[in-house]
């Protein structure tokens, strides 16, 4: 995960003192990373789908970063799974 967290992508820089780069995680994780004078922080973000909403959490550190990514993955496989039909068991 550090190598992810170290090598965004620039996605939009807004003055000459703040800057925010942006990255694709996963198909429906994003991660937003901000550099001002208070610091570098950021958000990641799960993109609604299947009917559930988008969930956003702010990120300090990589500590952070990896709590927060490791949740989003577990719910995004999760709420796949939940999509996916049935199979409907056949008597032989």
């Amino acid at each position: 995960m550090t190598e992810v967290y170290n090598n965004l992508i620039p996605y939009n820089k807004t003055t000459d003192r703040k800057t925010m780069k942006g990255i694709k995680l996963t198909e429906r994780i994003r991660y937003m990373h901000c550099e001002d004078q208070e610091g570098n922080h950021g958000v990641l973000i799960l993109l609604g789908a299947y009917g559930y909403p988008t969930k956003a959490l702010e990120v300090n550190d990589q500590k952070d970063f990896r709590f927060a990514y490791n949740t989003f993955v577990s719910v995004e496989q999760r709420q796949a799974e939940m999509r996916r039909p049935v199979r409907e068991l056949s008597a032989v």
